[in-house]
């Protein structure tokens, strides 16, 4: 075989397809999950603007014309008229794995136990389809790990500790929710549930945690209680008992739950190791947003790029090529240096996210959200490439922000930003990039309620 994507997710799916369309039956691809016939278990929340341009806009279950986030003690909101919309995942699902089918993409059920990259001219891989059948090897010349946070074939530059983002979530019924059905609730910070007693308070500042609320209609729900970075992770224990808590004090009934989600994200941490025979993709490759656990949109407009670079290689390269040169040049397109100095930037946004209380955080969320739309959409969609971007995004939120949040970003750009921070927002001849022309964001308004 050409190439062997390993994973059925979203990523190996979206790059699998991306391959059988670029290589037009010039090369035998394969990818092959041992879960090909279950139901991917998370739920997704997207910008439509980012799906859309990926071209699977019409995968969504449900959308919102408008978005609200709840950044303050009282129940002033910032209404963004950003439509948002819950992907509907069988449907991408199967949308995806009709379009391997076309393209001459082989779909195998089986796990892949083990690689064995002894050969120079290809990698073995052993795949097993159940308990008791016997191991089966295919041999690639290209392989690619789209597994997600497993790690199992990546290796990293130095050990990898993320944070973790966690959320507890529920699809119910909840007569008279009471939520707008025209908006979903991206983040309520508010702690109003939180003030029966001095434990009560300190624990809302020490683990700030946040409802997502999607109003499917008048009487069903999908909410989530969410850690948004945290080492180690918050339980989930703790996230379901404080969603419950917190529904009871605005009033939700919950009468029947349809199912549960318990969502635990790895995010920042190391590189991956970019001199690897075994390339990656989607999470597995790093692209899960370090300060707010976004990846899926991210992935399907990273796919068709990816199969592009990989396609025009295998093709120029003889079959004698050895994998590990071929796979070398790949990672160097995945991760440029200009990505790598991009992720630096987002990186120390995580890294402060997760050391600040409730307060600050808020303070600095209600900044964020009163910035340029084009700057907190570019963040949060991976854009900010150009260090001017990113500089740009910097001194708007320092002086937009509160005094206590500027002394933690100056704190944590000293003591622990490091010269990769300087590199990443210092307008440097090297560090010049030309702006990309990314999906745009409709506009802005706040909405006082």
């Amino acid at each position: 075989l050409d190439v062997v994507v390993v994973g059925g997710g979203p990523a190996g799916l979206a790059l699998a397809a991306a391959l059988g369309e670029a290589a037009a039956r010039r090369l035998s691809v394969m990818v092959v999950d041992a879960t090909l016939d279950k139901r991917w278990p998370a739920n997704y929340g997207v910008w439509m603007h980012e799906l859309e341009a990926s071209g699977y806009g019409d995968c969504t279950m449900n959308k919102w014309p408008k978005t609200a986030v709840f950044m303050s003690k009282s129940d002033e909101k910032l209404s963004l008229d950003i439509p948002y919309g819950r992907v509907d995942r069988d449907a991408l699902k199967a949308r995806l794995l009709s379009e391997c089918a076309q393209s001459g993409v082989e779909v195998r059920a089986g796990t892949v136990e083990r690689m064995d990259e002894s050969r120079l001219e290809f990698t073995e891989l052993h795949i097993r389809k159940g308990s008791g059948s016997n191991a089966e090897c295919a041999r690639a010349r290209l392989v690619v790990d789209a597994t997600g946070h497993a790690l199992k074939f990546i290796q990293f530059e130095e050990k990898h500790n993320p944070g973790y983002q966690a959320a507890y979530g529920i699809e119910c019924r909840a007569p008279g929710h009471g939520f707008p059905l025209d908006e979903m609730v991206l983040m309520d910070y508010r702690d109003a549930h939180m003030r029966a007693s001095r434990e009560d308070r300190e624990l809302a500042q020490k683990v700030p945690l946040f409802l997502y609320a999607m109003p499917l209609d008048g009487d069903h729900l999908f909410v989530e209680e969410t850690s948004l970075i945290a080492t180690p992770p918050v339980s989930f224990e703790l996230l379901k008992t404080q969603l419950y808590r917190r529904l009871d004090h605005m009033g939700v009934r919950v009468t029947s739950v349809s199912e549960e989600e318990f969502c635990l994200i790895p995010m920042g941490g190391s590189m991956p190791r970019l001199d690897q025979r075994i390339l990656a993709f989607g999470g597995a490759a790093g692209f899960v947003h370090p300060a707010t656990g976004y990846s899926l949109t991210r992935t399907l407009n990273r796919a068709r790029e990816t199969a592009s670079d990989i396609v025009r290689e295998m093709l120029s390269s003889s079959t004698s090529s050895k994998p590990d040169e071929v796979s070398v040049r790949l990672w160097q397109r995945t991760w440029t240096p200009e990505r790598q100095r991009q992720r630096d930037f987002l990186l120390f946004g995580g890294d402060l996210l997760q050391k600040i209380s409730l307060d600050p955080l808020r303070e600095f969320f209600y900044a964020f959200f009163n910035l340029p739309v084009e700057l907190w959409s570019d963040f949060l969609a991976f854009g900010l490439l150009a260090p001017t971007e990113r500089l740009e995004y910097g001194v708007r939120m320092f002086f937009l922000t509160s005094n206590r949040v500027r002394v933690e970003l100056v704190r944590e750009a000293m003591l622990n930003g490091g010269l990769s921070f300087w590199l990443s927002v210092l307008p440097l001849g090297f560090n010049a990039v030309p702006k990309e022309r990314r999906p745009m964001a409709p506009g802005f308004r706040k909405t006082p309620d």
